[in-house]
């Protein structure tokens, strides 16, 4: 029976809704395909066209919808790490190494402490069972050693009750040899692969069970398993999960920024409102002026007269008016540039 390819459901849920519960150990079928390419050489198709099995058998049957002239498949048995959580489980395998997961660091309780908060992340009692599935990514920088290649690491999606078989033989690796058309493959052992250990896979899960065992012991009161999770991961650790703690840091930033850019909006509206204040100031100042030099050319009449003082009097109520509202005006402009400048703090990296 082939394992399906890790693909997340789509729904919406709360972090807590699916913690991982446990891990444990098992041993499945890793199908991989060669052909016989240019000058004899080999070309194994590792990563890209790798296939899980729950056993050797169901890999053998599965080799058959994928023939093609000169392919060789190899089917190995690989130690795999079962990551159960309440609605579904995932498979994980390290399908590139001889001793698969003993370079994988990833288990622990070390939170880290910054400015905006406490986080914690790797596997953990209290990681939702999608964190801990990323923790094995091999750019998670929770392996040990040199850089894992892209796609070393083999997820599949199952059921929440499902189980792995277990085997205490060493675990065998076998490849397929054409028997004519019309015939299935035949398959005898490849004596060239070295069996895999279980040491590595033991060891995560050991650690982890370590792990889980505290946080229940730790829990007061008469807790379940998640909530007892729960209550160790806020209680005990006081950590943000790191994918929380990312997600809150992007949302602050992100707020900051928006306000950011209302005070930056308010600065400029700022400036444009003195520009403004100015331009009608330079025009009040020059009717002042022409009010006054017209004061100069007596009017023949006394209305005339009167309506020159009148033209004064006005021009000079309009520029001591627009003199008050450029004094208030720049200082909404200094403040805003001060408001605008301190933005930037806030959000920086």
């Amino acid at each position: 029976m082939k394992i399906p390819e890790l693909r997340w459901p789509a729904r919406e849920e709360e972090y807590d809704d699916d913690l991982l519960l446990d891990i444990e150990v098992g041993v499945i079928a890793f199908l991989y395909r060669g052909r016989n390419a240019w000058h004899s050489t080999w070309v194994q198709n590792w990563f890209r066209e790798a296939r899980l099995y729950r056993d050797i058998y169901g890999a053998r049957f599965g080799a058959e919808s994928l023939r093609k002239q000169g392919s060789v498949f190899y089917v190995r048995e690989v130690p795999a790490l079962l990551l159960r959580g309440s609605r579904e489980s995932v498979v994980v395998c390290d399908i590139n190494a001889s001793a698969p997961f003993s370079e994988f660091d990833g288990v622990g309780c070390v939170p880290v402490d910054t400015a905006e908060g406490r986080w914690i992340d790797g596997i953990y009692p209290g990681v939702s069972l999608r964190d801990a599935t990323r923790a094995f990514d091999p750019a998670s920088g929770k392996w040990r050693g040199a850089q894992k290649a892209e796609g070393s690491v083999a997820l599949g999606l199952v059921s929440a009750d499902s189980s792995l078989p277990s085997r205490e033989e060493e675990l065998r690796s076998v490849k397929s040899y054409p028997q004519g058309t019309g015939y299935l493959l035949g398959w005898t052992t490849d004596h060239a692969r070295r069996p895999l250990t279980m040491e590595g896979a033991d060891a995560v899960r050991d650690s982890w069970q370590q792990l889980a065992d505290m946080a229940a012991r730790i829990s007061t009161e008469d807790h379940d398993r998640r909530s007892a999770f729960i209550h160790y991961r806020d209680h005990v650790l006081e950590a943000q999960p790191h994918s929380l703690w990312l997600a809150a840091r992007e949302t602050r930033r992100a707020a900051a920024v928006t306000r950011w850019h209302e005070l930056s909006a308010s600065w400029l509206a700022a400036r444009a409102r003195v520009a403004d204040l100015k331009t009608e100031l330079q025009a009040a100042q020059a009717e002042l002026s022409a009010a006054v030099d017209a004061q100069f050319r007596t009017a023949d009449t006394s209305a005339g007269v009167r309506a020159q003082r009148v033209r004064v009097e006005a021009a000079r109520t309009t520029v001591a008016e627009l003199e008050t509202k450029l004094v208030a005006a720049k200082n909404d402009e200094r403040a805003a540039f001060a408001a605008q400048s301190a933005g930037p703090s806030h959000f920086e990296t």
